[in-house]
């Protein structure tokens, strides 16, 4: 007859063995689930990432194209502009030397091919990486202004929207 021992000789009882395996199994069990969870959770925020990252793509494209058709808006605008300059001298009782007015003319247009995105390709060109431009702006900052001079470090450049758009709302 057998005294409850795995082994014969009474060093570990066989129910202490099966419960010592049952609480193993569980723990496996257990753990894969976890895994497996895991593993579910690291895809759904794959996902999630890549459909902010398509949104944010999307997003640069749109206001690139806004960007591009507003410059186009203004360079027609600034032509229209030098006709009618032009138009309105030629008629005017004191008009401006003719080749002061061929002077800013041509100065004039030259800024209106400069914006023109038909005229410079931009158009052609892809929009820019919202990642790149996020890695761009978080490492070049600029330095605050010194006491002294209480403008910013460096002057901004001209760009055609920053008075434009404010005379059109």
């Amino acid at each position: 007859m057998q005294t409850g021992t795995r082994d014969g000789q009474g060093s570990r009882p066989v129910r202490d063995s099966r419960i010592h395996e049952y609480r193993q199994h569980a723990w496996r069990v257990e753990r894969r689930k976890k895994l497996i969870e895991a593993e579910g959770q690291a895809r759904l925020e794959v996902e999630r990432e890549e459909r902010a990252r398509l949104h944010r793509l999307e997003n640069s494209r749109i206001e690139k194209l806004l960007h591009e058709s507003m410059s186009l808006r203004l360079a027609d605008d600034i032509r229209s502009y030098v006709e009618a300059v032009n138009t309105r001298n030629s008629t005017d009782t004191d008009p401006v030397p003719e080749e002061q007015m061929a002077e800013w003319s041509q100065w004039a247009r030259a800024q209106a091919d400069r914006i023109d995105p038909v005229r410079t390709g931009a158009f052609l060109q892809p929009p820019p990486d919202p990642e790149k431009e996020e890695e761009a702006s978080a490492c070049s900052t600029r330095a605050p202004p010194s006491p002294a001079s209480p403008g910013p470090s460096a002057p901004l450049a001209w760009h055609p929207n920053r008075w434009y758009t404010r005379l059109h709302r």
